[in-house]
């Protein structure tokens, strides 16, 4: 996987967390502080109970900040795990393919316990061995015909018409 690809998942894979936890923090905040805003806009309310009300406000507001920060910390430092643990199968299967790319027979890829994609990697296996069986019937085949070839009179072993 290129690095700047890496680099582009690794940010929208933040940024899609850390959205989704300022929404429900905003959401949460929404729903608890203007309930509490529009009984202090109330006119009826006799100084007491406005300041109870606002009391109550601040309280709320000083426990559920550090709070919303906490999750979003734990928000992006959890989407860098999955990050982390959804690229490095990825980036090994990318060298598999390069190496298929290049005409090479690569040696199966090891995925961790604790990576993704091992279903992947399963499936990326039974190509490989069915690739490489595919080949050697390819190359038996070769030598097969490259023996009939031999045995055929009037064609030399050396002829091009016969060999690569």
């Amino acid at each position: 996987m290129q690095e700047r690809t890496r680099t582009t998942f690794r940010r929208h894979l933040v940024l899609a967390s850390a959205s989704a936890c300022i929404a429900f923090a905003s959401i949460i905040a929404i729903s608890l502080f203007m309930p509490l805003a529009f009984q202090l806009d109330r006119s009826d309310l006799s100084p007491e109970i406005a300041g109870g009300i606002a009391e109550h406000f601040l309280y709320l507001h000083a426990a559920f900040w550090p709070v919303v920060l906490c999750s979003l910390a734990s928000s992006v430092a959890t989407s860098l795990l999955l990050y982390k643990r959804m690229s490095a199968p990825l980036v090994r299967f990318e060298r598999v393919y390069r190496g298929l790319e290049r005409g090479e027979m690569p040696s199966p890829i090891t995925i961790r316990a604790h990576d993704y994609l091992s279903h992947v990697s399963h499936a990326l296996h039974q190509m490989l061995g069915a690739l490489a069986a595919q080949r050697s019937q390819r190359e038996a085949a070769a030598r097969r015909l490259a023996e009939i070839a031999d045995e055929l009179p009037g064609l030399a072993p050396s002829s091009p018409q016969v060999r690569d």
